[in-house]
C-alpha cells in the first residue's frame, strides 16, 4: 500500500513537471502542446511505459536511494517564440519550480493540517518535489539545467551542449550508477528541507 501511494505521488510530481513545461510554452506563444492535447491533469497522455512507470516501481520496489523517472517531452517549436533562446529557458525553469512550489506547499499544508494521514505520504511529496526540481538542475542535456546553461552560455558552450545530449542519458545513468547524484542530493536536500521547515 505505501508503495501504491509513494508511486502515486511520484506520478503527481513527474506530471506536474511536464505539464508546466508547457504551460509556460503556451503562455509564451507557442500552442503545439495544446494542440497535441498536453495541456492536461490526464495522466494517459503524458504516461511513458519506461520511465513513467517501469523504472520508478523498480526503485520504489528495490528501495533505491536514487530513482529515474519522466514523462513523456511536452512538444516545443521554438520558431513560435519572439525570442527563442530565452523563451526555451523560461519553459526549462517552469519545471523545476513547479515543484519546489509544491514542496512549499507541502510545508505549510504539514503546519496547518496537523493530521496523521497527513504525515504518512506529505513528507514524501515534498522530498520527490525537492528531488525533481534539483535533479532537473544538473546541466546535464536533456535535463532542464542544460537549456537553463545554454542561455546564459557562449557560443561554444552551447555547441557543446548540443554534441553531448544525444549521449546525456548514459551520462545520467553513468552518474548514477557511480552514486554522483546521491552524494550531491544528500549534501543538498537536507539543509533545504530542515530551512524550509524552519522558515514556512
Amino acid at each position: 500500500m505505501i508503495i501504491f501511494l509513494q508511486f502515486v505521488v511520484l506520478l503527481v510530481c513527474i506530471i506536474v513537471h511536464e505539464l508546466s513545461h508547457g504551460w509556460m510554452a503556451y503562455w509564451l506563444g507557442d500552442p503545439t502542446a495544446k494542440q497535441a492535447g498536453r495541456l492536461s491533469l490526464n495522466p494517459i497522455v503524458h504516461l511513458d511505459p519506461v520511465g513513467s512507470v517501469l523504472l520508478p516501481l523498480l526503485a520504489l520496489v528495490s528501495g533505491s536511494q536514487v530513482f529515474f523517472g519522466w514523462a513523456k517531452p511536452v512538444p516545443v517549436q521554438s520558431r513560435y517564440f519572439h525570442r527563442p533562446r530565452q523563451a526555451l529557458m523560461w519553459v526549462a525553469l517552469a519545471g523545476p519550480i513547479a515543484n519546489f512550489f509544491m514542496a512549499i506547499v507541502g510545508v505549510m499544508l504539514l503546519k496547518v493540517v496537523d493530521q496523521t494521514w497527513m504525515w504518512i505520504w506529505m513528507p514524501y511529496f515534498i522530498q520527490i518535489n525537492l528531488l525533481l526540481g534539483l535533479f532537473n538542475l544538473f546541466p546535464i542535456p536533456p535535463l532542464d539545467g542544460s537549456r537553463i546553461l545554454a542561455y546564459f552560455g557562449t557560443d561554444a558552450l552551447r555547441h557543446a551542449l548540443d554534441r553531448i545530449e544525444p549521449y546525456g542519458f548514459l551520462i545520467i545513468f553513468a552518474l548514477a550508477y557511480f552514486g554522483f547524484f546521491s552524494l550531491v542530493m544528500q549534501w543538498i536536500l537536507a539543509p533545504i528541507l530542515s530551512g524550509l521547515m524552519g522558515i514556512l
